[in-house]
């Protein structure tokens, strides 16, 4: 993959991922399910891996970078949910 094209990779992956935190720190806040959502997000952070992994391959620009999109708005939102999980529980 070209230079723009990696650039909108890791722009995608940032912005559903600062999005993705958001709606899930808003959510924890207000129903207190933390370890729920630390299951939830860590098997969803599994799936939106091998979503990508299925998707990597040459000529497939448009889907990888969704695949980023998705593997962003799961992976990054565990970073507040694992903090709080430490925090909380």
């Amino acid at each position: 993959y070209g230079e723009e094209e990696v650039g909108g990779f890791a722009a995608a992956l940032n912005i559903a991922g600062i999005a993705g935190a958001c709606v899930a720190g808003l959510a924890m806040d207000r129903t207190h399910a933390y370890r729920e959502m630390l299951r939830v997000g860590f098997v969803l952070s599994a799936l939106s891996v091998a979503f990508l992994a299925s998707q990597v391959r040459g000529g497939n620009a448009p889907m990888v970078g969704v695949s980023f999109g998705v593997m962003g708005a799961m992976i990054v939102p565990m970073i507040p949910v694992v903090v709080e999980n430490a925090l909380e529980c």
